[in-house]
């Protein structure tokens, strides 16, 4: 009796620590039993090493007989838990939302399930081995069995932000959606209305319907005036959906990418997606559009448009921009009227994102002067090239939280302008579908034509990139270093010789890409 209870202990604690790692990747797969279906293919080998346990204690009490089978069966999954408490800490932990927690009940009752049925049929041990194995599909079916009540609980809270967005008849909503840059101007465009208005924006990376929700629920008031809502999508449909909730009263359309290719599955489903809140926007109101970008340059135009970018001739345009390490100052022209700005913030392509801000906020009834000294006071967006000066000879460059090919080539230029010696720190770029190897590899290209030192971390991009890299006579060999994670690359930078290292972390993948 002892020895069964045991047992059980040891295969609960692991079987546990198992199933929590896999809805932590079913969490970042965003829910999607498709999704987590196709990271478990990429990584079946890392699957299999840690379902192989109850492989291995199964075969120990189906083959050896007695007490024997069950204590070598029990000391696999013991052994198997000092594995799990070594693990490295999660980029982005598991997150215990109510969701979480019914996954984990639903899926506790089925292991609970499992154990009667098999101490009825005098095959206890036997069965949970299979449930230990099976625990991938577990997680799926625990989401199909809550499905029906996930739905009527997303319902009644979009029917609930509806409602409250509803009532709030002064409100003035501005929906931001784009393949990159939605999250900086989502803050930039805030710093600027706030002078003037009470402004809520979505809060984070809270850019999902059920994030939107989220924000509308707990933190939209009486007394806010404009909401800033921050729009993603994986999917053709998500943009419209989260219009129909906040009903927008003005669009930013910031750029259209190759970006989340595995999940739109082409370029013209990502136009379609961004468009969404085109659509969405009645005649009689305003959609800004980034024409610096060519998807949105050769899109529709056949309502209330207002141009933004850096080409001459736009409803807003910046130009004599002149960038250094230290800032940038640029000249933004509106109805033929030159207005000088300054912003501590690096990148060109910040001077897009700020100049779209500035032509809704002045749209909005904010004057130019009064803009002047706001985009004074923008601060960098954690992650986004943000300069972190370090002790020392080092100065890092942030651009961790996500890449696509322009932002890539974007960072890897502002990181050129720096006086030193020039390293970049990558894993690549993901989710761009059939066009990732081509374009890691053209990316690899890119930064060894301007980098003096490239760090690629770990193996999910570091084929197409050194390929990339080797195709230019450019760079030197010796100094593109390949490690297993970003630790041991800044061990290897401590290692380079200079009097100003500039270093580039240039996008971080989550858990689920490692």
């Amino acid at each position: 009796m002892i020895l069964n209870i045991i047992w059980s202990i040891l295969f609960l604690l692991s079987y546990e620590a198992l199933t929590l790692y896999l809805i932590h990747m079913f969490q970042l797969n965003t829910y999607k039993p498709h999704e987590q279906i196709l990271w478990m293919k990429k990584n079946s080998v890392n699957v299999f090493l840690k379902e192989i346990t109850g492989l291995i204690g199964g075969i120990f009490v189906l083959f050896i007989s007695g007490k024997i089978g069950i204590i070598m069966s029990g000391l696999v999954y013991f052994i198997s838990l000092f594995f799990y408490l070594r693990k490295e800490k999660a980029k982005k932990p598991l997150v215990y939302t109510m969701r979480v927690k019914r996954l984990i009940f639903t899926n506790a009752v089925i292991l609970i399930i499992a154990a009667f049925i098999g101490y009825f049929i005098n095959l206890y041990y036997e069965l949970l081995s299979l449930v230990y194995i099976l625990s991938w599909f577990f997680v799926i079916l625990s989401n199909y069995i809550n499905s029906p009540a996930e739905y009527l609980v997303k319902r009644h809270y979009i029917k609930d932000a509806e409602r409250i967005i509803k009532e709030s008849e002064n409100l003035k909503v501005i929906g931001i959606t784009g393949s990159y840059g939605k999250t900086s101007v989502k803050f930039f465009l805030t710093t600027l209305l706030s002078g003037k208005y009470n402004v809520l924006c979505t809060p984070q990376n809270y850019n999902t319907t059920m994030g939107v929700v989220k924000t509308i629920r707990e933190n939209l008031t009486a007394t806010h005036e404009i909401f800033v809502c921050e729009m993603g999508a994986r999917y053709v449909g998500d943009i419209k959906e989260i219009c129909k909730i906040v009903n927008p009263d003005a669009g930013i359309i910031t750029s259209i990418g190759p970006q989340h290719l595995e999940s739109f599955g082409s370029i013209e489903n990502v136009v379609k997606t961004k468009y969404e809140l085109y659509d969405s926007i009645k005649d009689n109101k305003m959609i800004f559009l980034n024409f610096d970008n060519e998807y949105i340059e050769n899109g529709r135009k056949d309502k209330n448009i207002i141009s933004y970018g850096t080409k001459n001739g736009l409803d807003y345009f910046a130009k004599n921009i002149k960038a250094s390490s230290k800032g940038t100052e640029f000249v933004v022209v509106h109805n033929n009227i030159e207005t000088v700005f300054t912003t501590n913030l690096i990148g060109i392509h910040n001077v897009q994102n700020i100049v779209g801000c500035i032509a809704v906020a002045n749209k909005f009834g904010v004057d130019m002067k009064q803009l002047v000294k706001r985009v004074k006071k923008l601060k960098p967006v954690s992650h986004r090239l943000e300069l972190l000066e370090q002790k020392g000879n080092i100065t890092i460059i942030d651009d961790a939280y996500n890449s696509n090919p322009n932002g890539f080539k974007a960072a890897i230029d502002t990181l050129y302008m720096f006086d030193g010696v020039k390293v970049v720190i990558t894993p690549g770029m993901i989710e761009l579908g059939s066009l990732e190897y081509e374009e890691n590899k053209k990316a690899g290209k890119y930064a060894a034509e301007k980098c003096d030192y490239i760090i690629i971390v770990g193996h999910s991009q570091s084929k197409a990139l050194s390929e990339g890299v080797k195709e230019t006579d450019k760079f030197n060999l010796d100094n593109l270093i390949m490690v297993n994670n970003i630790q041991e690359g800044f061990k290897e930078i401590r290692k380079i010789n200079g009097e100003n290292i500039f270093v580039l972390i240039e996008n971080d993948l989550p858990d689920n890409y490692n």
